[in-house]
This record gives C-alpha cells, structure tokens and sequence, in this order.
C-alpha cells in the first residue's frame, strides 16, 4: 500500500474514533470576581428539537436562575450568552470538563465547567 493511503487510512480512523461530546447534564465552575468566588452551576438538557437549552445558578444578586441565550453546540464547542448579566461563554469540551473564557464586556477570563 503506497505510503499516502496510508496517512489517509489514519486520519480517517482517527475521525471515526472521535466521540462527540454529551453536554446533557450539571457543570459546575467557581468563577473569580475580584476577591469573591462565585459557585456557577450551569444545568444543560436535551431540547425535543434536538438542540439544547440552559441555566445559569450562581451570579449573585438580583441575578436568580437565568436562562441562557444562543446556545450553540458545533462539534466539541458550546457556546453562550446571559444577555441579563452582559455575559458570554465560549469552550471545548475535554472529558468530563468544558474549558474556555467567560467574557463580561471587555475583560475575559479562562473558566473550566467540572460536570457533577
């Protein structure tokens, strides 16, 4: 077998092997304002459209559970909006973590969602 087809022969197992993420479930991150800590709980679930929807616990304040905006799962990246907090999240998912920055207006910051 020439040697091309053999590269070709791996990537594409390679490919095949790739599990898509399953984000259907409760992350949790601590998320640093200053010199507070915030416990974030961000609970995702299947929708019937087979997309997904979302929760935020744990902004503080008047800020409840919000609903989050702009849900976007593109292959291993989930992103997402609190348009009520001015906020926004962007990661990849590694395992049982979603890794990426969370960005309130102009400052951003790395943040790592554990799933529970």
């Amino acid at each position: 077998m020439p040697l091309m087809a053999l590269a070709i022969q791996a990537t594409s197992a390679e490919d095949s092997a790739r599990v898509p993420p399953e984000p259907a479930g409760t992350w949790r991150a601590e998320l640093e304002q200053g010199s507070a800590k915030r416990s974030l709980v961000l609970t995702l679930q299947s929708a019937k459209d087979g997309g997904l929807t979302g929760t935020l616990d744990g902004l503080g304040g008047d800020l409840g559970r919000l609903k989050v905006a702009n849900l976007i799962l593109v292959e291993d990246v989930l992103s997402f909006q609190l348009p009520q907090a001015g906020t926004r999240f962007a990661g990849n998912f590694y395992g049982d973590s979603l890794r990426g920055t969370w960005s309130e207006g102009e400052v951003s910051r790395v943040l790592i969602f554990f799933r529970d």
